[in-house]
């Protein structure tokens, strides 16, 4: 008994577990306790007076509750206890039934078989319902874990198609200003600029055109970020060439690694950088420029930033193609297709402005007027190929010998004329006799013949007292006019 209040008190103050292993001992102590107490009260109650009726009923309730001990701890301890219980139950069974001297009583080992049994049958059938339960929850969760990923791989898919959207935007609005500019370096400019804006990732844009007299490429637009502005960007190197060369856009994800280029060989050639792409700007099968971006840590670029630079060039290459076509449509709106001077009527406005704008530091304007001496004769003799041969040829003589600031024209047939913004009346009637001098000693061999031609000047300068083109046209007119009539080949002042 002492040892039983012990162990009760024991359960009593110890703290609850969640291990089963703990409460099948628990349960098999208490049973043992509880049934030791009946099996002790039977055998007392054997041995004193009582009626045997009263004594088999009591036998039968002790071992009802033993069906109650076995299905209490089947049901809150599984198996194991129950098994554990059931052992007991039968020891204590075959005691009984010795003790009370009445083998009927071992009948009840049947009722706990069935019990046990029932208890078996219940639990697999309980344990197979829990096991597709399970399969059922597994494929659930086997489902939730694929919409989830699904979920993921749709956001990435939003992103992207977020970002593309992004980007194609952008590329609309670039179209819509390229397609509106005419000015080339308008258009180099925005094609750099919004290169370097949509492939953010670039530390410099640099774009090159052809150079069609030096067929090589010129630096004409770049950007770069605050870690190069100390470095400067010289002209085009051996990718920039390749890329020209072979038509084809350039990748390269770390120059340190990339097998294609031996990074010992170029980079005392190169500036420095680790990742690139770049692209030609094709027009009509032919490369007239490269588009670069540069970036000065390694596997910065992927396909798509290429393929995004690729849209650009193409879009640029179509802009710059229009700004040149629209400056030689300029160009010859201006200027005469033969002798590549000015035309008379944008002589004119040019000289108008140079009038407009005189101040006193600069408060004076010569004219010259000019003429080439019986040019129809020398037309009719040697051929209009001839004339046009002397015409051109004079025209880069006035041209080269006027300076950079004068406004040289074809003033129309065999006539020129020269503005002299800031030149005085005896610097002008200077120049005139340089100019006439050159032409006449330059030689022409025409048919196996040596020939040659000379030109009559007439000199005009108005100052700030007179602004008027027209007036001084007419009075260089005059002038040339006076040089004509008094012999030709000479230079007179007005």
């Amino acid at each position: 008994m002492r040892v039983l209040g012990t162990y009760a008190h024991f359960l009593y103050f110890s703290p609850m577990t969640n291990n089963k292993k703990i409460y099948t001992f628990n349960i098999f102590l208490v049973s043992l306790s509880v049934l030791t107490i009946l099996l002790l009260l039977v055998k007392f109650l054997g041995d004193i007076y009582i009626e045997r009726t009263y004594y088999l009923r009591l036998i039968n309730a002790t071992i009802f509750f033993l069906n109650l001990i076995i299905l209490a701890a089947w049901l809150f301890f599984g198996v194991i206890a129950s098994v554990i219980c059931l052992t007991i139950a039968f020891i204590f069974t075959l005691l009984a039934a010795t003790i009370a001297k009445s083998p009927i009583i071992n009948m009840h080992l049947i009722l706990f078989g069935l019990v046990m049994g029932s208890a078996f049958y219940y639990d697999k059938k309980s344990n197979a319902s829990i096991g597709l339960q399970q399969a059922e929850l597994e494929d659930i969760n086997e489902e939730l874990n694929l919409l989830n990923d699904e979920r993921l791989q749709n956001q990435l898919r939003l992103k992207a198609l977020e970002k593309s959207f992004s980007r194609f935007s952008i590329l609309k609005d670039i179209t819509e200003k390229l397609s509106s500019s005419l000015s080339l370096a308008e258009v180099a400019n925005l094609v750099v600029k919004n290169s370097f804006s949509i492939v953010s990732k670039a530390d410099c844009c640099l774009l090159y055109l052809i150079d069609e007299k030096k067929h090589n490429l010129i630096l004409t637009s770049m950007r770069k970020s605050q870690e190069l502005k100390r470095f400067k960007i010289e002209g085009a190197d051996g990718f920039d060439m390749r890329v020209l060369k072979r038509k084809q856009p350039l990748i390269i994800q770390d120059i340190r690694k990339d097998y294609r280029f031996d990074y010992e060989v170029i980079k005392s050639k190169t500036r420095e950088f680790r990742s690139l792409i770049s692209t030609p700007l094709i027009s009509e099968d032919r490369a007239i420029g490269v588009v670069r971006l540069d970036a000065l840590n390694a596997e910065i670029f992927n396909s798509e930033d290429l393929r995004i630079l690729n849209i650009i060039a193409d879009l640029g290459a179509v802009a710059v193609e229009n700004a040149h076509l629209y400056e030689k449509t300029e160009e010859l709106a201006v200027t005469d297709g033969l002798t590549g001077c000015y035309v008379q009527r944008y002589m004119r406005q040019l000289l108008a402005e140079e009038i407009k704008n005189m101040t006193e530091s600069k408060n004076k304007i010569s004219f010259l007027m000019i003429d080439i001496d019986h040019f129809k004769k020398y037309n009719d003799s040697y051929g209009h190929v001839a004339g046009d041969i002397v015409l051109k040829t004079t025209a880069r003589i006035f041209i080269k010998m006027a300076g950079s600031k004068a406004i040289v024209a074809r003033y129309g047939g065999e006539e020129f004329a020269i503005g002299l913004p800031g030149i005085s009346k005896k610097e002008a009637a200077e120049l005139a006799e340089k100019l006439r001098r050159k032409v006449e000693e330059r030689i022409f061999y025409l048919r196996r013949e040596k020939t040659n031609v000379t030109i009559s000047i007439g000199v005009a300068t108005i100052t700030n007292a007179i602004k008027d083109v027209n007036y001084l046209i007419a009075e260089a007119d005059k002038a040339l006019y006076e040089a004509k009539n008094t012999g030709r080949n000479k230079v007179c002042i007005s």
